[in-house]
């Protein structure tokens, strides 16, 4: 079997697993500024987000948070697509699916960072006040050396800036999202270490497909969160003879164990 890029399709069946294709990432339910600090996972990021409004006035940056009308979204998406291909990733935000938010009655936001006036991060997210969610749906920004501490990016300010400003504002399920469940095939290794580095956990989304196999890259290697005996397990899956190491295992809890299959 073959996958869409060609890549190849492990069956998972002899592993006595399922792969979820699609997961959402949530971040724990926070009452204050200091427990999202307090559930960020790296040190160095920690350190970095304390400094967000200092950093911003440092890089003569503002912000805003504020509604986002359809005209306005059409005159985003421009920026949203312009970022989206010059880092190779998949373009998901189009008029279709500002129109199905619309129709499950969800009011669409945007966080935008502007640099002397000039758009150079975003974060375009739903609103669900029956249920008290936000989700932040599609985040976009400049690659700007904004400090030189580690972990430090203008992509995880403005994720914090989502955190904080709806903390605020009294909004108590946070998530960043769903997303295809295996990475080094639909997203990188790299995505996933920054989900869990920032807090956030993988959790099944509401209705979701499982699949009995998986797809790998040109080398065999794929990181995916599968089901085992109905629990939600971290898995690296490479060759015997590769020697590469899954980082995001060091992320690995009681609640979401890592476990390592090659073949």
């Amino acid at each position: 079997m073959n996958s869409p890029n060609n890549t190849s399709v492990l069956s998972l069946i002899p592993y006595n697993l399922l792969r979820p294709e699609q997961l959402e990432w949530i971040f724990p339910k926070v009452k204050s500024e200091e427990e999202i600090f307090l559930n960020i996972k790296s040190k160095s990021l920690r350190t970095f987000l304390r400094k967000t409004d200092e950093i911003l006035a440092k890089n003569k940056m503002t912000w805003e948070y504020k509604p986002l009308p359809y005209q306005n979204f059409l005159n985003w998406l421009p920026f949203y697509r312009a970022k989206m291909e010059e880092n190779n990733f998949s373009v998901f935000a189009n008029e279709r699916w500002y129109e199905k938010m619309c129709r499950l009655d969800l009011s669409i936001h945007a966080i935008q960072v502007f640099q002397e006036r000039t758009l150079v991060g975003t974060c375009v997210l739903s609103l669900d006040k029956r249920s008290s969610k936000a989700t932040a749906h599609f985040k976009a920004s400049e690659r700007l050396k904004i400090s030189q501490l580690p972990n430090a990016s203008l992509g995880a300010l403005v994720d914090f800036l989502f955190l904080r400003t709806m903390q605020r504002a009294g909004i108590l399920q946070l998530s960043s999202g769903r997303a295809r469940n295996a990475a080094g095939v639909f997203n990188t290794f790299g995505y996933i270490e920054y989900k869990l580095r920032f807090g956030f956990f993988p959790t099944l989304a509401p209705v979701y497909d499982l699949s009995e196999h998986v797809p790998t890259n040109e080398s065999g290697t794929v990181l995916f969160f599968g089901l085992k005996n109905q629990v939600l397990l971290m898995v690296g899956l490479k060759k015997k003879e590769n020697d590469f190491q899954f980082e995001a295992q060091k992320f690995a809890t009681a609640n979401l164990p890592f476990l390592l299959l090659e073949y």
